[in-house]
């Protein structure tokens, strides 16, 4: 592990969700998260009582967004559209996977870390809602979830830290 200085805390307020290698799709993103990671474990047995160890299978959660949806309603159509797309042509599936990235920002907004998902497809676009009566905001919201295959980690100074992340001697 590496040494722990004074460093500003992260702000929950500072990040960019895209979609597409070249960002064809940005989102002003209301809430979101970094997959929850689960390492299984295996039992040894050893006498009487088996000893857990750690598997080597990782398990990722899915990628949840909260956005605020544009006058053109662009972002929640896209999403759907894509889902459209994957349940038609579910035999050409690795035509309609994407990658997306949220990319953390640091006080001045610029890149900290960058959390990429490879292989995304959508799995739910949450209903737009409407309501007259809303006297906090009248700024429409929507949720869309992700599933993907690939997760990684890219620092500022272009480590990426993946699955295969320690596999090698010279990486603790």
């Amino acid at each position: 592990m590496s040494g722990i200085g004074h460093k500003a805390e992260a702000r929950s307020t500072n990040y960019l969700f895209t979609i597409g290698q070249d960002r064809e799709l940005s989102f002003a993103v209301q809430n979101s998260n970094v997959t929850e990671v689960n390492l299984n474990t295996t039992p040894f047995p050893v006498g009487p009582k088996d000893l857990k160890l750690p598997s080597n299978k990782a398990e990722m959660s899915s990628l949840t967004i909260d956005f605020v949806v544009s006058e053109d309603y662009n972002e929640w159509v896209e999403i759907f559209k894509w889902i459209m797309i994957c349940k038609n042509k579910n035999n050409s599936f690795w035509d309609h996977v994407r990658f997306c990235e949220l990319t953390a920002l640091d006080s001045q907004n610029q890149p900290t870390v960058r959390f990429k998902y490879k292989d995304v497809f959508p799995t739910l676009l949450e209903g737009i809602t409407y309501a007259v009566n809303d006297e906090n905001s009248n700024t429409i919201v929507s949720g869309a979830t992700f599933e993907y295959n690939e997760f990684y980690i890219e620092l500022p100074d272009g480590t990426i830290i993946d699955e295969k992340y320690g596999m090698l001697d010279n990486q603790e």
